[in-house]
């Protein structure tokens, strides 16, 4: 049977999914290490809802109406209801559109990574001058000429504040790679109906 398990993801790299740019994600937590290929992730990611505050101070969501992602812009709210930003871990299932499939799964020392599979990991190009430049993730607007460099800033603008996780303490991580089985919420929910 086919495990489902929700990964967070950064706005960088939702983008870097939906653009076909992300197919591994690099992770610290042991469980990443009892999946198999062929099990399922669900991206989570942030998102806007449409609702109004309840008496008691309560969030209520709009019934009927759906979440808007970061990577979309919601339409005009009514007088009634406002859109209210949420970060992505209090994503649904059933409001998640990203679902991967897993290929291999790896443990190795982050930095064995190779400059392929830092591209993998979703950094961003940019191009200037007609070269290409990765983007560094830690200074605005800068860039790096190699991969590795642009996964490196990644990797601690996310984990480097955690004890033993930044890229200079080696730490061990799992690697895991994927294929993107779909992008748009009606067909990842008939996928995870499906396939679970």
């Amino acid at each position: 049977m086919r495990r489902l398990v929700p990964a967070l993801f950064k706005l960088g790299m939702v983008v870097s999914i939906l653009e076909d740019r992300k197919l591994q994600t690099s992770r610290l937590n042991d469980s990443w290490g009892k999946l198999k290929p062929g099990d399922l992730i669900w991206g989570r990611e942030n998102f806007s809802e449409l609702g109004e505050y309840g008496f008691i101070g309560g969030w209520n969501r709009k019934p009927g109406s759906r979440v808007y992602y970061k990577t979309e812009t919601p339409p005009f709210a009514t007088e009634k209801y406002i859109w209210r930003n949420k970060p992505c871990i209090f994503l649904r299932k059933s409001d998640c559109r990203i679902l991967l499939e897993v290929t291999s799964v790896e443990k190795r020392k982050l930095n064995s990574i190779t400059d392929q599979e830092c591209i993998d990991e979703g950094i961003n190009p940019i191009i200037l001058d007609g070269e290409t430049y990765w983007e560094n993730y830690n200074r605005p607007g800068g860039v790096f000429i190699f991969p590795c460099e642009s996964f490196i800033s990644l990797w601690n603008s996310i984990n480097g504040q955690k004890e033993g996780c930044s890229w200079t303490d080696y730490p061990e991580v799992w690697m895991v790679k994927f294929k993107v089985l779909s992008k748009a919420l009606e067909e990842t929910q008939r996928l995870i109906k499906e396939l679970v």
